[in-house]
């Protein structure tokens, strides 16, 4: 199942970030997960681009000297898409690895709180069992007239690439977002999912993005694009059914490269009407 969980971290002295530090929480995460769970820390380690996890990047304010806040509050979106890690993620808790100070490229902060799956704060938590998913999606493609289209709309929070050979594509192109979901959620879910492309005809209806660097932990910098596009597709209701699912699974997962150190973040909504304008049909 899906899930959402947001950590909240005070800084404990006021400092310049350091280089990469929005992707500083990635080795943290692993090694507590490793000191949890030795063997399922090995496995997210090794996980590679289908990672059961997506990391946000370090999110938080700094002053007018581009230093951050002492006693600032400081917040990393977590999500997992299986429920073993939600289940050591509630161990970790338990056994109190959490309460030690967390080292961010030299700042130390502290774990403040830990909002996981439903919260009445919100703040990014949540949670959507996959057959969920899969129902909201059927649902939603109903509800689209014989010429009416589906639409949904994915922003970018955080900077987004995708890998192609020696260089990174930072552009939402259909195919590649499409294949790179499909990939994830077949990976993590039983009930596989197949790839939309090809058997909808999907297009995107609005574009508004621009392109920032990422700096990554291990020295290299990925150029992304963030903003938002808006994908609109006709075609079988079982297509319109998987794209409106993946897209939606996206919120959890990420997009593109480097999820697990905070690039592809992003927040999904269903736009507009799906019936056919007036006299159409």
């Amino acid at each position: 199942m899906p899930v959402a969980a947001v950590f909240r971290l005070k800084c404990l002295r006021a400092a310049k970030p350091p280089r990469a530090f929005r992707a500083l929480f990635h080795p943290v995460f692993l090694e507590r997960m490793r000191r949890t769970d030795d063997r399922l820390g090995r496995i997210l380690h090794d996980a590679g681009r289908n990672a059961p996890y997506s990391l946000s990047p370090v999110w938080g304010t700094v002053d007018r000297n581009g230093r951050l806040l002492e006693n600032g509050t400081y917040r990393v979106r977590l999500g997992l898409l299986e429920d073993a890690l939600e289940d050591a993620l509630h161990l970790s808790l338990e056994r109190g690895v959490w309460r030690e100070p967390i080292d961010l490229g030299g700042v130390p902060f502290v774990l403040e709180d830990l909002l996981l799956g439903e919260s009445s704060e919100g703040g990014g938590c949540g949670r959507a069992r996959y057959e969920d998913l899969w129902t909201a999606a059927e649902d939603a493609a109903a509800a689209v007239g014989r010429k009416g289209s589906l639409k949904v709309r994915v922003r970018f929070l955080s900077p987004m690439a995708f890998k192609r050979g020696d260089l990174h594509y930072p552009l939402p192109d259909v195919s590649l977002v499409t294949r790179h979901l499909t990939e994830r959620w077949n990976a993590a879910c039983p009930h596989a999912v197949p790839d939309p492309v090809g058997a909808a005809e999907i297009s995107i209806a609005r574009l508004k993005l621009e392109t920032s660097r990422y700096a990554l932990r291990n020295g290299g910098t990925v150029i992304g694009a963030f903003g938002s596009v808006t994908y609109v597709a006709q075609g079988a209701r079982e297509s319109l059914t998987a794209l409106h699912a993946l897209l939606h699974f996206a919120a959890f997962s990420g997009i593109g490269v480097k999820t697990t150190q905070g690039m592809g973040q992003c927040a999904v909504s269903d736009t507009q009407d799906r019936r056919p304008v007036p006299g159409t049909a």
